[in-house]
């Protein structure tokens, strides 16, 4: 990392300067908390543990953006052998960065089951309760073994 790192702040606490922040990383940019690195986007298979999948992104890489997502969920399935492909079920799980339209319309298409986990306002519980039956499917909370159960 370069000397510039480790300047002076202006108000003569020690620690970084923005304005002087700068990386010798090759393809490091700026991040939204104001630092300089990398938004890596990862996938790992969920029963091995194993790194499935990785793509070394800009720092100031979007965290939603389907197409850096789908080529590491598609770079990830082709890990599983072909003789064990058709055998399994696949899940995709996202946090709240892959609730977009054009990952779960890859998942849909391939056949791929998937979960989205963000905040559950009461905004969106509403909504979400106000759905025709069917349309919607309840996922088992980590407080609740039963299906079904909307955690309060």
């Amino acid at each position: 990392m370069g000397a510039d790192w480790r300047a002076e702040a202006p108000d003569d606490r020690p620690g970084p300067n923005a304005d002087h922040l700068h990386s010798d990383k090759d393809g490091a940019a700026g991040t939204f908390k104001g630092g300089y690195g990398f938004h890596p986007m990862l996938a790992y298979g969920d029963e091995t543990g194993e790194a499935l999948a990785g793509q070394l992104r800009p720092g100031n890489a979007g965290a939603n953006t389907a197409c850096d997502q789908i080529q590491v969920a598609e770079q990830a399935v082709a890990q599983i052998p072909a003789e064990h492909i058709e055998n399994i079920e696949l899940l995709l799980r996202v946090d709240s960065a892959g609730a977009c339209h054009e990952l779960l319309d890859w998942c849909r298409e391939g056949q791929i089951a998937f979960s989205v986990g963000y905040d559950l306002t009461e905004a969106v519980r509403a909504a979400i309760l106000k759905l025709a039956g069917g349309v919607h499917r309840f996922a088992r909370d980590s407080q609740s073994s039963l299906p079904g159960h909307l955690p309060k």
